[in-house]
């Protein structure tokens, strides 16, 4: 309770444990009690067994009365009794928690719901209920109002969980003084200041103030040559945005439309405009590393750091217990007085219920903070037209569906333009030159038609263009297969029924097991010995990158697993995806997905005594990315769990922990020891990194580019200095105290000068953009 507190700290005023005020909490509903920021009261009566395998959650076990006197009472009859005791005008919740699992005849009588139905219980329990809780009327009233939560995690999982949580606000030793109190809390009575009750700030004085961990990262990527769908929309929007102080725009349109793409580049054009951004996206790509971006603790704290690192000069407090609110107004009124508005942009709430287990908490936590903007504020919401109900409250309340604007689809210019751009990059060919404007004309003007502008389709249509060979011409873009003229979905259905089982089944593995994968494991290998897959029919689909392909959009991959055969196929092709990556996988994807496919075998003993300190060490000598590591220790540790091997879960947890501490804050330099093990990195490391640059920090990503530019690759050195370089300048472009970007700054310059015999005009414009240092960087770089 008090981890997910910390995680929503607006949702609660003050907690008990054990609580012995019988005019708060009556006898059996008294495990835990909170008082919510709304005046209603919750209660938890928590009911764990051991062993929950042999003791199962039954009607036997709520109806059974413990001793043979007149005053012995069941567990239902004492819930039922306690709640009779409670006033209705201020209850909030009753909540049974268990790890007992339901067995056949509760889980019918829940029907899914978080509720016992009289009515659906078996007709002697019925009667039985009825005797026991005061008459029908009586029990069913009762069963409506408490709340059933079972099959919890076990002693052993649930602390597990809960260090995994507490991992984002503290280090290991906070932690365990944050357990340790909370058990002095329920064993002491009236332990916790004032007179027992816990309130927020006794937590958080518990819990190291040590936050290790770097921000999350909120670039979405904007794809080379990206042109607005629209002009006149475009203008139209940048001007409610500039002009709309205090109000909320809410951009919609369905999936693949570039919803967040389009954001971004408004985002970039803003900054360019000196007008402040802050932002947080909740979700930005399958391969983002990032283990969350819904929990508003980390929405808090993402924007808050923004603040902090982008617009300090505005005063607004963002340390301790700052209120994300009242730091906006407080940025909101200084920008008002240089006569810009400031600019806040949430996007992707339409994931956070699909990513959530259908619990938009978290969105109603954070949008408690945001709405109703403060004055000279202006808040830029993007979504898919979910329904209301998967969405914030506040956000329905204050911006009605009328009032919202849907991203239109590409224009004919736009596509066109987009057309002139592929061409521009000798992706695409014009058939005759001599008929090259109107092939290109023509071209573009039934492109936009048989899509409708709709922007994955133009991307789709063009790469199958790209790929085909065969050039751009009216008559070749009528003969593109699929339909394209509705939502993706229909479009890869149109695909689906065209392809080979073969294409089918790499699609299917394109979109379980979510790694890049090098086209030859498609052609020829262990994967499909008999009948080589011909990739090129699906190869529009997916986006390629040095390290393999991946699906190019995530529709792509709830499309495939939303198939019928989808699970049986998964099932027939694993082993034959454990085959292949233990004998022709490159080595990176051999060392991070052997094991844990072995595992969905049913031998996860690789997995378990494989990843030892020093396997993990010499992945890092390797220049393996450590988060690769963190996700096989979880899943590790979760199957020794599983399995009761308690000493090896431990192991692992300890590895695990050692490394979520980040090294950067373990070890000095931490950044050119990266660099260093990039150096002896096999190709296949080296080409993992290039897929994945968008993880890497500034530095990181000026570091790489050294790298590269020493193994002689010269364009992708210069992609990832000239990379590098635009996000040093949005990271600064408002940032008046500039210490920590003067330190990484720093930290680049020393790479330079320890790489000096590589300077290139990489370096050279990353030093360009410094001139009051340019002096202090020839000096660096002198030979």
């Amino acid at each position: 309770m008090l981890s997910e507190w910390l995680n929503s700290p607006d949702r609660y005023i003050r907690f008990r444990f054990e609580c012995t005020d019988k005019d708060i909490a009556p006898q059996s509903l008294d495990d835990i009690v909170s008082e919510r920021t709304d005046g209603f009261w919750d209660y938890w009566q928590i009911k764990y067994t051991p062993n929950p395998v042999d003791n199962p959650f039954t009607w036997k076990w709520l109806l059974h009365v413990r001793g043979k006197t007149t005053r012995s009472r069941s567990n239902i009859r004492k819930w039922f009794d306690a709640l009779k005791k409670i006033d209705a005008a201020t209850l909030g919740m009753a909540r049974l928690i268990t790890n007992r699992v339901p067995d056949r005849e509760i889980e019918e009588s829940l029907a899914g719901s978080n509720y016992l139905d009289f009515h659906k219980a078996p007709k002697d329990i019925q009667k039985h209920l009825a005797d026991v809780l005061d008459g029908e009327e009586a029990a069913i009233r009762f069963l409506s109002r408490l709340q059933i939560t079972h099959s919890d995690k076990g002693y052993l999982r649930l602390r597990n969980a809960i260090e995994n949580d507490l991992r984002q606000h503290t280090d290991a030793a906070g932690i365990d003084r944050l357990i340790n109190r909370s058990r002095e809390w329920t064993w002491i009575e009236n332990a916790s200041p004032p007179d027992g009750w816990i309130t927020l700030d006794v937590v958080r004085s518990v819990l190291s103030p040590h936050r290790p961990y770097p921000p999350i990262p909120q670039d979405f990527t904007i794809l080379d040559g990206y042109r607005v769908p629209d002009s006149a929309f475009h203008e139209e929007f940048l001007t409610g945005v500039t002009t709309g102080s205090g109000s909320i725009i809410t951009l919609t349109g369905p999936p693949g439309r570039g919803k967040s793409t389009y954001l971004s580049y408004v985002c970039e054009k803003l900054q360019k405009e000196a007008i402040p951004v802050i932002r947080h996206h909740y979700f930005l790509s399958s391969t983002d590393p990032t283990r969350d971006r819904l929990s508003p603790y980390v929405v808090y704290d993402s924007l808050l750091g923004q603040i902090g690192r982008f617009q300090s000069q505005t005063g607004a407090e963002i340390e301790g217990n700052a209120n994300l609110h009242e730091a906006l107004e407080r940025c909101a009124t200084y920008y008002k007085k240089e006569g810009k508005p400031f600019i806040v942009i949430m996007d992707g709430l339409d994931h956070v219920w699909r990513e959530n287990s259908s619990d938009k908490e978290p969105m109603d936590d954070v949008f408690k903070q945001l709405i109703p903007p403060t004055e000279n504020m202006v808040l830029i919401i993007g979504t898919q037209p979910v329904a209301d109900t998967q969405l914030p409250d506040r956000l329905v309340t204050h911006s009605p569906r009328v009032a919202w604007k849907e991203l239109p689809s590409m224009s004919g210019r736009t596509v066109m333009s987009y057309l002139e751009k592929e061409i521009e990059y000798g992706r695409l060919k014009i058939r005759n030159d001599a008929h090259a404007k109107e092939d290109l004309a023509e071209g573009a003007h039934e492109l936009h038609r048989i899509t409708q502008g709709h922007p994955l389709h133009v991307i789709y249509a063009t790469e199958h263009l790209i790929n085909s060979g065969e050039g751009l011409s009216k008559w070749i873009v009528e003969k593109i297969p699929g339909d394209l003229s509705q939502d993706a979905r229909t479009y890869y259905e149109s695909l689906w029924f065209r392809l080979t089982f073969v294409q089918r089944d790499i699609l299917v593995l394109l979109s379980e097991f979510s790694f890049h994968w090098p086209s030859s494991a498609f052609r020829g290998s262990t994967l499909l010995p008999n009948t080589p897959g011909d990739i090129r029919s699906v190869e529009h689909l997916l986006h390629s990158t040095a390290a393999g392909v991946i699906p190019f959009h995530d529709s792509l991959v709830v499309f495939v697993k939303g198939q019928a055969e989808f699970h049986e196929r998964v099932k027939i092709l694993t082993p034959k995806v454990a085959q292949w990556l233990e004998t022709e996988a490159p080595s990176y994807l051999r060392d991070t997905w052997l094991w844990s496919v072995q595992a969905r075998l049913g031998n996860p003993d690789n997995l378990i005594f494989g990843l030892s300190r020093d396997w993990v060490l010499d992945r890092l000598t390797d220049g393996y990315p450590v988060d690769t590591f963190t996700m096989l220790l979880t899943e590790a540790e979760e199957i020794a769990f599983d399995r009761h091997r308690y000493t090896n879960a431990y192991r692992l947890r300890h590895l695990k922990t050692r490394l979520l501490n980040d090294p950067n804050f373990q070890i000095s330099d931490a950044v050119r020891l990266k660099v260093c093990s990039w150096e002896l990195a096999n190709s296949s490391v080296l080409d993992e990194l290039i897929a994945t640059q968008h993880r890497l920090s500034f530095v990181e990503l000026a570091g790489l580019g050294v790298v590269l530019q020493g193994r002689g690759l010269e364009r992708e050195a210069a992609d990832c200095g000239m990379k590098a370089l635009h996000r040093y300048r949005g990271d600064s472009r408002f940032a008046v105290k500039r210490h920590w970007h003067q330190d990484e700054f720093s930290e680049v310059l020393f790479l330079g000068r320890s790489y000096r015999y590589r300077v290139s005009p990489f370096w050279a414009s990353i030093m360009r953009t410094r001139r009051f240092i340019s002096s202090y960087c020839l000096e660096m770089l002198a030979p």
